[in-house]
């Protein structure tokens, strides 16, 4: 058992959330919900039960956030359902954002609450608010920077849900940028604090019935000729992956989809895993792309 050290717990986040609306996690909240010292255990057994009980809780059919955009929606067999988490990945400069984006204008479109926290300030509340021109008072908007800030904010996710029961669709931007802080722990300690966080997610998918997106960027691993891990040493070829790994996600309930630019305005989506595959890791299916004028369509 390893603690979080004193760093994570002596404070929160010491700027204020830019929101027009009542703010989703103020400061007060953090503060008045203390975060537990112990953290980093690894979940027990009635815990990990619990990710079975979620499982349970299957994407209500035919009930969809479609982003309308077609090489992604295709990938998706249409889009995501309640229920369901979608992970995209890419390359500095790819459009994480823009797609996320995407997603959270359709569900507004709908009607649909929308919470959307940023960790690294790549899209201001002012930018969503034109593309959520619809009707911005959806819309949630917070960020957080630090693992305190994402733990506190894991914590305190299902009272702030229950205060605000029309939030379908979680945009976690930038989800990777808050593990930096992370670097120093032992691999022990940062695999269990990855389960604490996948077992939150995936009940709050569960118990809330709530779609939830996060981005990452990706990171280089070393690789044996054969595909297993491998060092500086020993490796025979170097890939890229999303920065967090596979591990802090539910596999049954993932699309797992990569950015792959090929020039500056077209490229690949690559779906690497979803709810339905057991291909941890491999490619499933891709689907070009091109953009033009800041609009994403399929590519020939």
């Amino acid at each position: 058992m390893e603690e979080i050290p004193g760093s994570y717990v002596s404070s929160v986040i010491s700027s204020q959330p830019q929101s027009s609306q009542a703010l989703p996690l103020s400061r007060a909240n953090f503060f008045s919900q203390s975060l537990p010292q112990r953290l980093l255990v690894a979940p027990s057994n009635n815990a990990r039960s619990g990710l079975g009980t979620a499982a349970s809780f299957l994407a209500q059919p035919g009930k969809h956030f479609a982003s309308s955009c077609e090489p992604l929606d295709e990938l998706l067999d249409g889009g995501l359902a309640y229920g369901q988490m979608l992970e995209i990945s890419g390359p500095p400069g790819a459009p994480r954002e823009y797609l996320s984006a995407l997603f959270a204008r359709g569900a507004i479109s709908m009607k649909k609450g929308v919470l959307y926290i940023v960790s690294q300030n790549m899209t201001s509340p002012s930018s969503l608010r034109d593309i959520l021109a619809d009707d911005a008072s959806l819309l949630h908007y917070d960020h957080i920077f630090t693992m305190t800030g994402l733990l506190a904010l894991l914590r305190t996710l299902p009272s702030y849900l229950d205060e605000h029961p029309s939030i379908s669709l979680i945009v976690l931007e930038s989800f990777w940028f808050p593990f930096q802080e992370t670097s120093s722990l032992s691999r022990t300690a940062r695999a269990n604090l990855l389960a604490k966080v996948k077992l939150d997610l995936t009940r709050l998918c569960a118990e809330r019935k709530v779609a939830i997106i996060t981005t990452s960027q990706l990171a280089t691993k070393l690789v044996h000729a054969d595909g297993t891990p491998a060092n500086f040493e020993t490796g025979a070829k170097a890939i890229l992956v999303p920065q967090l790994g596979t591990t802090y996600l539910q596999p049954s309930k993932t699309y797992r989809v990569i950015i792959v630019p090929e020039t500056r305005s077209s490229g690949q989506l690559r779906l690497l895993s979803s709810p339905s595959s057991n291909h941890h890791g491999q490619i499933v299916r891709e689907v070009p792309y091109t953009m033009s004028q800041g609009v994403m369509t399929r590519g020939s």
